[in-house]
């Protein structure tokens, strides 16, 4: 039985070229221009664009905000230091008058212009220490007195006691305010606080226990 012949189909490529009917030459041409196409650089593309855009958006953001923050930090250092220039100048008159004999006015819970406050104190006498000795030198027997602390010793040399705890320090400064004068709960209120200054100075105790401080409040607030 005779077959018919295969028909020939008319191939072509993805380029839109018959390859069957394709002679050399045209093979040569294709090749060129497939390599032409390769070789040609592509444009970046919407997407690409739009990231890079984006990036550039949040980096100006981040900046800003960084910006905004650097001055609220300045702002507040500003603040900071003005307050411990107010607070230095206030320090020094009070103890100016803790040099002098005891005031009357100090005769009294509702009075709050001789208050404790050792971390201040600290810095004051040492801020004076560059400018009178001398001052800072009475400044210094004064301090022992009204918080039972030794300068140089248990505090001075820059050391504002910036690592003893918060009860320790309100203790000093109670110790202070009341040691001249006060309601009928003052002998009670030293002999609390003198006990506790006498534990922290030996290093027996790194803060007052809360049983003994809650004690302490009540009698100074009563």
């Amino acid at each position: 039985m005779e077959q018919e012949p295969f028909a020939l189909v008319n191939v072509e490529d993805h380029d839109g070229i018959d390859k069957l009917g394709e002679t050399e030459e045209d093979s040569k041409s294709r090749e060129l221009r497939i390599r032409k196409r390769v070789k040609e650089p592509t444009e970046p593309s919407d997407i690409g664009q739009e990231n890079s855009t984006e990036r550039d958006d949040r980096y100006h953001c981040l900046v800003q905000r960084l910006e905004n923050i650097e001055s609220v930090i300045r702002t507040l250092t500003r603040k900071k230091r003005s307050t411990r220039e107010e607070t230095r100048i206030q320090r020094e008159i009070v103890l100016g008058a803790w040099c002098k004999a005891p005031s009357p006015i100090e005769r009294g819970p509702n009075d709050t212009s001789y208050e404790g406050d050792i971390r201040a104190d600290i810095r004051t006498i040492i801020s004076k220490e560059k400018t009178d000795p001398e001052t800072a030198d009475r400044w210094k027997a004064v301090f022992l007195d009204r918080y039972g602390l030794h300068w140089g010793v248990d505090c001075g040399s820059h050391n504002e006691l910036s690592a003893v705890a918060m009860e320790m320090i309100r203790l000093f400064n109670i110790r202070a305010r009341v040691i001249y004068g006060w309601n009928n709960n003052r002998t009670q209120i030293l002999d609390i606080c003198d006990d506790w200054v006498s534990r922290w100075r030996c290093g027996q105790v790194p803060y007052i226990p809360s049983k003994d401080y809650r004690q302490l409040c009540r009698l100074y607030y009563t």
